[in-house]
């Protein structure tokens, strides 16, 4: 057999080719799978969204967590915190300082979940023409998206509502027209207005603030109660003897006694449940319409959700109204 100098350079290439090869096998297989880097845990998720199908937009919401959150499997009852007018969802964790507060007192409250959303400057109520519902977006979509991502106790019984000022309005509202959903609510300086306030409101206010969620803009005097403001109205529908589910809610209020006209709304509405007869936590405390006066607030409110949470009595360091 006659092998030329060719098929001996074929063949040293083709055995070169082949070690190559094998070597190369040989070295992803000794290769280890790089190590999966761990995540570390964050107990305050910023910048959170979520997809309303509602407003055919994404909504902006933060979460913060319990500290026991990442080494357990435990459900947590959910606190969903209202900012005020002209604020948005950032400002219960920078402004409000909700961790210190929260962490505070964990051993008295319990662990619990707070989940902050923007509502812009709706009032947490859907408008009267239907145009931004935000309380069926609240209601609807984000408790079922929390309740989704995160270890709740899905029930009315472990969901309360805080907020201050605007928020503290919807503190009211969401519960007293959502009692499945929430039953506890904490209001922090409500701003609402009574009948006599709201008539009286300058026009430029009115129609900006109220009647663009209320109806009526443009209107004067008692024409600015329209139904839909009354059927919203705490000063209205507490006395309903129609809502009496009300009387499974469980509701505390606090205001400032340096609030303007604040003092005298939440007063009456006050004066309107003890005449009632009506089972609910009432604080006025020396203050002004600001986190000054809030933070003050925080200890004894969230103290308020905790007992509700764990179902004991609440008692409180000033006036309790028992009710029955």
């Amino acid at each position: 057999m006659n092998i030329g100098v060719k098929d001996i350079i074929r063949a040293i290439m083709f055995l070169s080719a082949s070690i190559l090869m094998l070597a190369g096998i040989s070295a992803c297989e000794r290769e280890e799978a790089p190590p999966v880097e761990e995540v570390p845990f964050v107990r305050l998720l910023e910048k959170q969204s979520y997809q309303s199908n509602i407003l055919n937009r994404s909504m902006d919401y933060a979460v913060l967590l319990p500290a026991a959150y990442e080494n357990s499997t435990d459900q947590y009852p959910v606190v969903y915190l209202l900012h005020g007018y002209g604020d948005d969802e950032t400002a219960w964790y920078t402004d409000g300082l909700i961790q210190y507060y929260s962490d505070r007192d964990t051993a008295q409250n319990g662990q619990m979940i707070f989940v902050m959303p923007e509502a812009f400057n709706t009032y947490y109520v859907n408008k009267y023409n239907g145009n931004y519902p935000i309380m069926d977006v609240l209601v609807n979509e984000l408790v079922p998206v929390i309740d989704s991502l995160f270890r709740t106790i899905p029930d009315a019984g472990h969901r309360a509502v805080m907020g201050y000022s605007m928020g503290g309005y919807g503190a009211i509202i969401l519960p007293a027209k959502n009692p499945g959903i929430f039953e506890t609510g904490v209001s922090l300086s409500m701003s609402f207005r009574t009948d006599s306030q709201y008539v009286a409101e300058p026009q430029n206010v009115f129609d900006s603030q109220w009647g663009a969620v209320f109806g009526g803009t443009g209107k004067l005097g008692n024409e600015r109660l329209t139904d839909y403001f009354i059927a919203n109205s705490p000063f209205h529908f507490f006395g309903d003897p129609a809502n009496h589910y009300l009387w499974d809610l469980n509701f505390f209020f606090t205001c400032g006694d340096e609030e303007e006209t604040l003092d005298v709304t939440n007063n009456e509405l006050h004066d309107i449940l003890v005449g009632l007869d009506y089972p609910h936590v009432y604080r006025m405390k020396h203050g002004g319409h600001s986190w000054d006066y809030w933070h003050h607030e925080l200890p004894e409110s969230l103290k308020f959700i905790g007992c509700v949470f764990k179902n004991i009595p609440y008692e409180g360091d000033t006036f309790k109204y028992a009710g029955k």
